[in-house]
């Protein structure tokens, strides 16, 4: 999703790091479980937004991404 030279920069910048950083997301995945009496809210932002976070922690040992599905 994101181009190499921004993961770069991210890469570089978050190297600086002297402490563990957790980055808490909260989102809403799809689900193939059907609540009576509760209509699914759908999050068409959720998902992209879920991806770039994986794809910046994943450029640094220091970045933990913590996933919180809230509709589980």
């Amino acid at each position: 999703m994101l181009p190499p030279d921004v993961l770069n920069v991210f890469r570089d910048q978050l190297a600086g790091l002297s402490n563990q950083v957790v980055v808490e997301y909260f989102g809403s995945g799809e689900s193939s479980l059907t609540v009576p009496g509760r209509t699914p809210v759908p999050c068409p932002r959720c998902p992209p937004t879920r991806e770039m976070l994986e794809e910046i922690a994943a450029t640094s040992d220091r970045v933990e991404l913590r996933i919180h599905d809230v509709t589980t």
